[in-house]
């Protein structure tokens, strides 16, 4: 695993301590212990506000976290990754609160989440916009594409009878329709999810492969209510999909090849509910 040392960190030579989240730490249980709190915070946070649908207790549970951690200089990079998670539930609680629901709802969340990134950071050249291996992952993002187009589909095909409002237009438009929405979900959700959330998951547990766990539960459990299929076979698919796509940024540093593939997967999505509705 790929640990990160902070800026301003000064081991002495011949030891193995490491700076994490600011946190000065030796034994290799304290470095755990920061990824384990990354997880616990996204997972505990997306299962509260989703599955038990108590977005106050989400609120308040976050807020006071944040409170303990955000304006300690120790604890920095971990209270900002506590801070992006209460923005964006509480900007799509109150979004929700006018009656604008998802999907409609994500470029409101991702105005915000950029204006905090502006003021906040980091620079724009972590956060994975730039191509880098773009190219040589195209192919495991085609078979990221694949699997997901066969699980996404065998879940659709199986719960059909409880997706609300399936497809029933023209096929014109269908076309249509769905090749917007395709490029619309994928740009929201890999730069919400994939982009700023995985990396200040990434910031604060210092490894990688932490965040991308914490950034793909939590987008499983968002599937738990505005996925197709939603519920708990929404959110197990998702969360697996959502792993994979923050897989392909780890593994690539770019943005493009989770887009890609879930473009594939979102069309594919749509042109089965068209068939099938």
């Amino acid at each position: 695993m790929d640990f990160a040392v902070r800026e301003g960190s000064n081991p002495s030579p011949g030891t193995h301590s490491r700076y994490v989240s600011g946190l000065h730490l030796t034994p290799n249980y304290q470095i755990l212990m920061i990824q384990f709190i990354v997880l616990l915070i996204a997972i505990l946070s997306g299962f509260i506000y989703y599955v038990l649908d108590q977005p106050y207790v989400t609120f308040a549970g976050l807020f006071l976290v944040m409170l303990c951690l955000r304006f300690n200089s120790r604890t920095l990079h971990l209270g900002k990754f506590v801070e992006i998670l209460f923005i964006f539930f509480l900007i799509s609680y109150i979004i929700e609160g006018f009656r604008i629901s998802y999907p409609g709802s994500l470029i409101i969340v991702l105005t915000f989440l950029v204006i905090l990134i502006f003021l906040e950071g980091p620079e724009w050249s972590k956060l994975y916009f730039s191509t880098r291996n773009t190219k040589a992952y195209l192919r495991l993002s085609l078979f990221v594409s694949a699997l997901f187009l066969l699980l996404f589909g065998l879940s659709v095909y199986f719960s059909i009878d409880e997706i609300e409002n399936p497809v029933q237009l023209p096929i014109d438009i269908v076309i249509m329709l769905g090749i917007g929405v395709a490029f619309y979900l994928p740009i929201m959700e890999e730069i919400i999810f994939r982009s700023f959330i995985f990396e200040r998951a990434k910031s604060a547990a210092a490894v990688s492969i932490t965040a991308v766990f914490a950034q793909g539960a939590l987008y499983g459990f968002m599937l738990y209510q505005n996925g197709v299929p939603s519920g708990v076979l929404g959110s197990i698919v998702g969360g697996f999909f959502g792993v994979s796509l923050g897989y392909l940024v780890h593994k690539s540093g770019s943005i493009y090849p989770s887009m890609f593939a879930h473009f594939i997967v979102t069309l594919g999505i749509f042109i089965e509910l068209a068939i099938l509705g």
